[in-house]
């Protein structure tokens, strides 16, 4: 929930919002709230930081995989 008094952004919304701001889809002025949530919230920015890590393990260790054309189910 945004606060509109004075501008802050509550940690489960930041956390709701993680994948949503590292995948770069923020408006710009909720980019900015964000940004400084971050900034001044250690618990908020450890899960950024490791859901970025996990961003980065998915883009590097899943690339070049394709599924078969055909599946087969059973025995």
């Amino acid at each position: 929930m945004v606060d509109s008094l004075n501008d802050t952004v509550e940690c489960a919304v930041v956390v709701g919002l993680t994948w949503t701001f590292l995948d770069g889809e923020c408006a710009p002025a909720m980019y900015a709230r964000l940004c400084r949530h971050l900034a001044g919230c250690q618990g908020c920015l450890d899960h950024y930081a490791l859901e970025g890590r996990v961003k980065n393990l998915i883009a590097t260790k899943g690339g070049g995989e394709k599924a078969p054309k055909r599946i087969t189910w059973g025995p």
